[in-house]
């Protein structure tokens, strides 16, 4: 039986098109916000700010400071930014090695001291770790984590690695042997149904029944499972797990994955005293294997990129107590015991994302994902 879930979602356009100034209309990203002030402790305004990273297609984010003396740059990407403050008349101080991560607001407040025009003072410290802008409860699952730590990359996985979350039992996944559309995180006595799964804040798998989405890990830069002290824009207080998806740059980057493993490298758990009570097969593994790859770079220097990424992934398990019928062509099932019954599923993700930066301000994101499984 073959099931196709082909969804070519314009994911990113409409909903990324930033043709509003300022506005953070992805969900998921992040900002840096703070307080600039003189040597004697007095604010200043019209300080120029700029945040600068290799994530950022158009490389600068400007903003000026208010008549407070504070500063906010929203919708930035998760990475690693370089803040710079300057002042006619100050010393322009450099700020390096701010680390951001998905829904995650940076507290940089800075005090500037009179000096000449071409005085630097760069500041390299620790980056901030508290986030004073919101409440958000989350843990943020990296790509590095994702494809280093011993986890199936799905939900299953991500409850494995943090505290406190936990999914049905009759879901628990060994090293890939479940379907991950089944699995939902809860934490705290919540339930499975106020969980959501989203990509860059959108909702992709429908109410009710129904295969939805897989994540595809090769296509995200990070994970951010929010586990309590959502935003207003999420109707249930359940677990929240969101995909940050991956964009190009302007070097061209590629990466492949693979594991996988067979029956050979399972033990079982059949005892002679089990035997003796009756039972003689019990659930195996066959096989498992999942293959991840992507590629990104420009189309065009800071202007246009793209970046793309695919997923196969499935696996057979045989099922206890369940055999083939050895007598097909008869009203009558005659379990063949020597061909036990299995579950087979295989499924591949596909997907593509333009980045268009059309002007200083304004960027454009189009994402395409298609999907199937077979079983």
């Amino acid at each position: 039986m073959r099931r196709h879930n082909l969804r070519g979602a314009i994911l990113g356009a409409l909903l990324s098109l930033l043709f509003v100034p300022g506005a953070a209309w992805a969900q998921g990203t992040s900002g840096i916000a703070g307080l600039v002030k003189d040597s004697s402790g007095g604010v200043l305004p019209g300080v120029t700010v700029e945040a600068s990273s290799p994530v950022l297609i158009e490389k600068v984010r400007t903003v000026v400071t208010d008549d407070q003396g504070q500063y906010k740059i929203v919708d930035l990407l998760p990475g690693t930014y370089s803040i710079t403050f300057t002042l006619a008349g100050f010393s322009t101080v450099k700020r390096d090695g701010i680390e951001l991560t998905s829904n995650f607001t940076a507290p940089v407040n800075i005090d500037l001291r009179v000096g000449s025009l071409e005085e630097t003072i760069t500041v390299t410290s620790q980056a901030p770790v508290v986030d004073i802008q919101n409440v958000v409860q989350q843990r943020v699952v990296s790509r590095e984590q994702l494809f280093s730590l011993p986890i199936n990359r799905e939900l299953g996985g991500f409850a494995a690695i943090i505290p406190g979350a936990i999914v049905a039992p009759t879901q628990q996944d060994v090293g890939g042997n479940k379907d991950p559309i089944s699995q939902y995180i809860t934490i705290h006595g919540g339930r499975t149904s106020d969980s959501r799964v989203l990509l860059d804040g959108m909702r992709f798998n429908a109410e009710g029944q129904g295969r939805g989405f897989y994540f595809n890990p090769a296509a995200a830069q990070e994970v951010s499972v929010e586990l309590g002290g959502q935003a207003a824009e999420y109707e249930l207080g359940g677990v929240q797990a969101n995909l940050i998806p991956k964009e190009g740059g302007n070097l061209f980057s590629g990466f492949v994955f693979a594991d996988g493993t067979n029956s050979h490298l399972a033990s079982t758990n059949l005892t002679p005293e089990i035997e003796a009570r009756g039972l003689h097969v019990v659930n195996k593994q066959n096989y498992v294997y999942d293959v991840n790859m992507s590629l990104g770079g420009r189309l065009k220097k800071d202007k246009l990129w793209f970046f793309t990424a695919h997923r196969k992934f499935g696996y057979s398990n045989t099922i206890a107590g369940n055999f083939y019928n050895a007598t097909p062509d008869t009203l009558f099932y005659t379990p063949d015991r020597s061909r036990q019954a299995f579950i087979d599923e295989g499924s591949r993700t596909n997907s593509v994302r333009f980045t268009w930066q059309a002007s200083a301000r304004n960027k454009l994101n189009f994402s395409y994902d298609n999907q199937s499984t077979c079983l």
